[in-house]
C-alpha cells in the first residue's frame, strides 16, 4: 500500500494508493466453491477413514460385440455390428488428418473445413438441407477432431435411404461459398474469444504447447490464423485430403451386414487420392520440474495441470499396465489424491491423474481445480501422494479394489452405441481383434505388486513435471515461490509467469 501525503495547500485527506494490480477488479466467488467448507466425518460413517470399506461385487465378463469388417474397391474400411435395441442406426465416418495437414499459417483450416461441410451443397441452401434433415429424424454432422475429421450420421432404420441420400450429397457436392465462409471463420472466432475465458482452456493450451512444442499438437489455431484462410485454402484441402484411402466408417444399429453394405455402395463413386499424414514428430524434451503462471486477474480459483511425456498408447504393453498402477493414485473418488485433497482437506471437488495415448504421444497428467487460497496447499499435497506412491507403492488392498473395480468398469463398456462405436473404431485403428478385450483382464487378474510398484516408480518422473497454473498471480505467485515440501525441504522450483 502506498501512502499519498496530504498536500499542505489542499482540504484533500489522506490518499492510500493500491500497488494491488487486481485492485480495481470486482471478483465474483466462482459458484462451486461458495461456502465450501470441509467438515471432517466422525465415527463409523467416516468413509474415507474406514476399515471396514464395503466389498466389491465379483466382476462380471465383458459382452463384446462380434463385429463384421469390409473394405470398398477405393480403400475406405469398413466395421460394424447390428445393435436392435433401438430402430435406429448410427455411422461415424473417419477421415484421417485433420490438423496434422494445417500449415502454420492457417492453423484451424481443417475446423474451418468440416465447418463449411455442415453448410449449403451444389443442390441444398443450409436452410433446405437442416429441414430435410429435420423432417427424417436424422442428423450429418461434420467436425474436426485433432488427427481426424469425423461425420457422424443418425437415422431411424426406416428413413437410412434417405438420410444416405443426403449424406452422399454433403460428403460430394459441397457448394464451398463465400457467404458460408465468412459466417464460419466469425462462429469460429468468436468461439474461439469465448474458450479463452475459460481457465480450463488455457490451462490445456498451455500445458500443450510446453509438452509438445511446436507440432500439430502443442499449437492451436489463433484467430489471426483463421482470418488468412481463403476459399482457395478450404476447396485444395477438401480435395486434397478428404479421400477414401485414409478414411474408415462404424456402423452400428438395427441393420445386418447384408442390408447396409449395397446402400454404402454410393461411396465408392468418391475417388481415391494418395494423402501423407505426418507421424512422427520431434517433441521437445521434458525439462526439470518447473512451473508456468498463467495470469488470470480476479480468478478465484487455480486450475493445475502437471505432467509429463509417457508411453503411446497399447493393448497389452507398459501403456495399459501403467492405467492399472494409476488406479489407486488417481483414478477416480477412492483414490489417494481424491482422498487427500477432496475429502481430507477439502481444497477441491475432484482431483485426478490419468495416462493418456495414441498412435503419435502419450502423457501422464495431473488435473485439479483448486480454491485460489489452498493452492500451494494442494501443490504440497500432490507432491507428497506422489513421493509416497513412487516411494513406496501400493497397498495390498489398493490393489485388490482396483482389480475388483477395473474388471467391473470393464464389463459395461460395451452397451451403449457410442461405446460400440469407440470399441469398433479401436479395433481398425490399431488393428486389433476381440480377443484382445480377455487379454486385459488376464493382465489385470496377474499383475502383483511388484509389478505396479515398479511401474510407479518409473513411468512418474517427480523431478520432470510440467507444471501449469492458470489463475490470479498476485494472489499466489510468492506462495509458490516459497513452495516447501512437508519436511522442511524448500522445492525452488522456476516460474515463468505468462500475462
Amino acid at each position: 500500500m502506498n501512502v499519498k501525503p496530504k498536500s499542505p495547500f489542499s482540504d484533500e485527506e489522506l490518499v492510500l494508493e493500491s500497488v494491488n494490480p487486481n485492485a480495481s477488479l470486482i471478483t465474483t466467488e466462482d459458484p462451486q466453491y461458495k461456502g465450501l467448507i470441509y467438515n471432517k466425518a466422525d465415527g463409523e460413517f467416516d468413509h474415507c477413514c474406514r476399515s471396514d470399506a464395503p466389498e466389491a461385487k465379483s466382476p462380471k465378463s465383458p459382452r463384446v460385440p462380434d463385429y463384421y469388417t469390409s473394405e470398398f474397391d477405393n480403400g475406405i474400411k469398413i466395421i460394424g455390428t447390428k445393435y436392435s435395441e433401438l430402430p435406429k442406426v448410427f455411422l461415424q465416418l473417419k477421415i484421417k488428418g485433420g490438423s496434422y495437414l494445417e500449415d502454420k499459417k492457417t492453423l484451424g483450416l481443417s475446423s474451418i473445413t468440416a465447418g463449411l461441410m455442415n453448410e449449403s451443397t451444389k443442390n441444398y441452401s443450409t436452410e433446405e438441407m437442416e429441414k430435410a434433415l429435420s423432417k427424417l429424424g436424422s442428423d450429418i454432422s461434420f467436425s474436426s477432431n485433432g488427427n481426424s475429421t469425423i461425420v457422424f450420421i443418425s437415422s431411424l432404420t426406416k428413413n437410412l435411404d434417405e438420410t444416405l441420400v443426403l449424406l452422399e450429397e454433403k460428403l460430394l457436392n459441397p457448394a464451398f461459398n463465400d457467404d458460408d465462409l465468412k459466417r464460419v471463420k466469425k462462429q469460429s472466432i468468436e468461439g474461439l474469444n469465448s474458450q479463452k475465458k475459460s481457465a480450463q482452456y488455457l490451462a490445456q493450451i498451455k500445458y500443450n504447447s510446453v509438452l509438445y512444442g511446436e507440432t500439430p499438437i502443442g499449437i492451436e489455431a489463433t484467430e489471426k490464423t483463421i482470418k488468412k484462410i481463403k476459399m482457395k485454402n478450404i476447396q485444395s484441402f477438401y480435395s486434397e485430403n478428404y479421400s477414401p484411402s485414409v478414411s474408415s466408417i462404424t456402423i452400428v444399429g438395427d441393420i445386418s451386414e447384408e442390408e447396409i453394405l449395397p446402400k454404402l455402395s454410393f461411396l465408392n463413386k468418391w475417388k481415391s487420392k494418395n494423402v501423407e499424414i505426418p507421424t512422427n514428430f520431434s517433441f521437445p524434451s521434458d525439462k526439470e520440474t518447473q512451473i508456468y503462471l498463467v495470469d488470470k486477474p480476479g480468478a478465484t480459483q487455480s486450475v493445475i495441470l502437471m505432467g509429463h511425456k509417457s508411453n503411446k498408447y497399447d493393448v497389452d504393453g507398459v501403456y495399459f499396465k501403467s492405467k492399472i498402477m494409476n488406479y489407486s493414485l488417481g483414478g477416480g473418488a477412492s483414490a489417494r489424491l481424491f482422498l487427500n485433497l477432496r475429502e481430507d482437506k477439502g481444497y477441491t471437488y475432484g482431483v485426478y491423474s490419468f495416462f493418456n495415448g495414441d498412435k503419435e504421444k502419450g502423457s501422464f497428467t495431473i488435473f485439479s481445480s483448486v480454491k485460489t487460497s489452498a493452492t500451494d496447499s494442494a501443490m504440497v499435497e500432490i507432491f507428497s501422494e506422489i513421493e509416497n506412491y513412487t516411494t513406496n507403492g501400493i497397498t495390498s488392498e489398493e490393489l485388490r479394489s482396483t482389480k475388483s473395480s477395473m474388471l467391473n468398469s470393464d464389463a459395461l463398456k460395451y452397451e451403449s452405441p457410442m461405446q460400440k462405436i469407440s470399441f469398433l473404431n479401436r479395433i481398425l485403428e490399431y488393428d486389433l481383434d476381440k480377443t484382445y478385450i480377455k487379454k486385459q483382464s488376464n493382465i489385470l487378474n496377474s499383475i502383483t505388486k511388484d509389478e505396479v510398484d515398479q511401474l510407479a516408480e518409473s513411468l512418474i518422473n517427480k523431478d520432470k513435471l510440467q507444471i501449469v497454473i492458470v489463475g490470479n498471480s498476485y494472489l499466489i505467485k510468492k506462495k509458490l515461490e516459497d513452495l516447501t515440501s512437508k519436511n522442511g525441504k524448500k522445492y525452488n522450483y522456476k516460474i515463468t509467469v505468462i500475462k
